[in-house]
């Protein structure tokens, strides 16, 4: 995996690491890693264009927007956390 760009920051990293346990909302997600919901739903953004993770539903909150239900692309596998931060193997 050879990534373009600039390493995973702890947001990011983190949010691969809750996704690898559950599929989850970006709500869910700022409200487990203790951030703002705009900040996790552009930090899910990202994630989505580098292709770390997708959205595998949506979740209808009555009289808002619907909800993306992320999850990560490829299972998690032990070491792996180290090339999915610096993108090396």
């Amino acid at each position: 995996m050879n990534r373009v760009g600039r390493p995973l920051g702890v947001i990011a990293s983190a949010v691969i690491e809750a996704l690898s346990q559950q599929n989850m909302t970006a709500v869910e997600l700022a409200e487990r890693l203790q951030v703002s919901v705009q900040v996790m739903k552009s930090t899910c953004r990202r994630l989505v264009v580098r292709k770390q993770i997708r959205v595998v539903g949506k979740r209808q909150m009555r009289a808002a927007k619907p909800l993306f239900i992320y999850a990560l692309i490829k299972p998690l596998q032990p070491n792996k956390m180290r090339e999915i931060i610096w993108g090396t193997p």
